[in-house]
């Protein structure tokens, strides 16, 4: 019998390693993509789409709607894959108690594309409100009409109205390779650390810690990582979608949208290949990561250690967690948190609501974002990314923890009490945060956005 186990336990043994090393292997070879590869990439990233482009295949390029004619177009600061200025913010919306269209917890997600082909595809807010129309509860019973004429009844405080727009800013996609790589298990492994340490903490008598965060459990059962609510969980996925989303690019992932409908259209060719996605992605991968640059001066090395601690004590890195996995020095937990208190007399946050609505349930883990939710963003590379928050409305390190509140707000109060000479070291902390010194430049500047969209504040 021992004869027998043992055996049994060598080869179980062997398998796991072989599967192992083939893992390893798929992994190492799917992050070293050929020179060829990665120029293709390069190529298709500042590429300039067009209607009926030569490089979408048997699609029809560029559109209906989108928001950019080519992905440096957005992603250009401090180097060809970095942020975007707030001209090119993109509105997207969010749906609650939507009748139609909406995902099994009852939520919805698109985007109001601020370019189309042609002159009827062109999208508005108000497009939105009579694709979604409002619920107005008449006698206790929801009634579903227009978002300004009900069906039947009169609008009263009671008004579902579902649409929430928000206005988001193009994060920067250096590293981004790196956060690739990160397991869902380091993830998940950090927010059950910390919800002990939490508890044991309260034991003790103390109630002074952050609030732990939840992770963005996606429908295929996987953690989202990319974008500012967690939507995808690998980057071939974030990259394939914002192709269809924001260039109008059909592919094997992801459908581009109707113009006007805010859905998929599902009978769209596919403009991009899965061999161009990949190369695509590949590129993005390969973008160099942010690193921090220490002064050379001795007093002023001992100023940004004194602001890490800082950073750590006032409860800044609980959320901006240094390291996750193998990814050194992203300050991100990939956690989703309310950051923000909504305005008196709104449903949701999110830096350009529209509309009221009910006080939102608390989310179960695996639910979809709230509109105050957002994810923790990576401050590798801070010192170079400005506007800061998700809708850029931060010109400065300043003014963005500023701008925290919700379960944010006692790390910001921290940061308030600390003494002048503190907060300048905190400061000079972020400020070694820099963007990658070998980042390329775009060969020529950026084409200026298309229209933007009035947001109510």
């Amino acid at each position: 019998m021992l004869r027998f186990v043992t055996r049994r336990s060598v080869l179980i043994m062997g398998a796991v390693v072989l599967t192992a090393v083939a893992g390893w292997a798929g992994t190492r070879s799917r992050h070293t993509p050929s020179p060829q590869v990665l120029a293709t990439g390069r190529d298709l990233f500042e590429h300039e789409w067009k209607p009926n482009d030569l490089l979408a295949k048997s699609g029809d390029g560029l559109g209906p709607v989108f928001n950019g004619r080519s992905c440096v177009e957005c992603h250009f600061v401090g180097g060809v894959g970095g942020a975007g200025l707030n001209r090119n913010n993109v509105a997207s919306f969010e749906l609650r108690h939507a009748p139609v269209g909406t995902t099994a917890s009852g939520r919805k997600a698109g985007v109001i594309h601020a370019q189309a082909n042609a002159p009827w595809a062109l999208e508005s807010v108000a497009m939105v409100h009579a694709v979604f129309p409002a619920q107005v509860k008449v006698g206790g019973r929801p009634v579903v009409g227009n978002a300004t004429t009900p069906t039947s009844g009169i609008a009263t405080p009671n008004d579902l109205r579902p649409v929430i727009v928000h206005s988001i800013n193009t994060p920067a996609l250096f590293g981004n390779g790196v956060m690739d790589r990160i397991n869902d298990q380091d993830i998940l492994s950090l927010q059950r650390g910390r919800r002990y340490a939490g508890m044991l903490r309260e034991v003790q008598g103390d109630f002074a810690g952050v609030p732990v965060g939840r992770a963005q459990v996606l429908a295929n059962g996987r953690i989202g990582k990319f974008g500012w609510k967690g939507q995808s969980s690998s980057l071939n996925e974030f990259v394939a979608t914002a192709c269809a989303v924001e260039l109008g690019l059909s592919n094997s992932v992801r459908k581009q949208d109707l113009p006007q409908k805010f859905t998929h259209d599902t009978s769209a060719a596919d403009d991009m290949s899965a061999e161009q996605i990949t190369a695509l992605a590949s590129f993005v991968a390969a973008l160099p990561t942010p690193e921090q640059r220490l002064p050379e001066s001795e007093s002023d090395r001992k100023a940004v250690a004194h602001g890490s601690q800082l950073f750590r004590s006032t409860g800044c890195a609980e959320c901006h967690t240094p390291t996750v996995g193998s990814a050194e020095g992203v300050y991100s937990d990939f956690l989703l948190y309310q950051v923000e208190d909504p305005p008196p007399g709104n449903g949701g946050g999110g830096g350009g609501s529209y509309g009221g609505g009910p006080v939102e349930p608390e989310p179960t883990p695996s639910s979809d974002p709230l509109p105050e939710e957002w994810k923790t963003p990576p401050l590798w590379g801070v010192a170079d990314t400005a506007p800061y928050m998700h809708d850029g409305r931060a010109l400065t390190l300043s003014a963005a923890i500023e701008a925290h509140g919700g379960q944010a707000r006692d790390v910001r109060e921290r940061f308030r009490n600390l003494s002048a000479d503190d907060k300048q070291a905190v400061f000079a902390f972020l400020n070694t945060l820099r963007l990658p010194k070998d980042a390329r430049q775009p060969a020529a500047p950026p084409a200026p956005a298309g229209q933007t969209l009035a947001f109510k504040r």
